[in-house]
């Protein structure tokens, strides 16, 4: 779910629960981030404020632990598939102990800058960014940029 000034993301959860698609949204434990799928009334249930002002589904239910696409938040996307989020690592944890055939940031067109930023080693590379002008690859490290808009 969305905080601040992050892309809204109501209406992409509930056309892919439309569309029969399974959707789960992070929940923040001590252990580190785990998933929970949404009910096909998500919009009913329950969310509730998470440690960092995020809403996040109660721990009950059912847990997720294969995920296709991961979506994950950013505040700022570079050509090389780096990301700067709010700081805490969680998704980075995440993509480094779960293999995910696919990850993915969502974000405007001015957050992605056409130079490099600032990583850490643990850090974890996006594999693509979804933008107003359409869907960009970082997947292929021979070419940085490819656009998928035609696809």
């Amino acid at each position: 779910m969305p905080i601040g000034s992050e892309v809204r993301t109501e209406e992409i959860i509930q056309n892919a629960i439309s569309a029969g698609k399974k959707v789960a949204l992070p929940r923040i434990e001590s252990e580190g981030i785990r998933f929970y799928q949404l009910h096909d009334n998500y919009l009913k249930e329950e969310l509730l404020l998470g440690k960092f002002g995020v809403k996040e589904p109660p721990n009950i239910g059912r847990r997720v632990n294969k995920i296709d696409l991961l979506i994950v938040p950013g505040i700022g996307f570079d050509y090389q598939g780096s990301r700067i989020g709010y700081g805490r690592g969680y998704f980075d944890a995440y993509l480094r102990r779960r293999k995910v055939p696919f990850s993915m940031g969502l974000g405007y067109e001015f957050q992605l800058v056409p130079y490099d930023l600032p990583q850490s080693p643990s850090d974890q590379s996006i594999d693509g960014l979804s933008i107003e002008s359409g869907l960009v690859s970082f997947k292929s490290r021979t070419k940085p940029y490819q656009s998928l808009s035609s696809y």
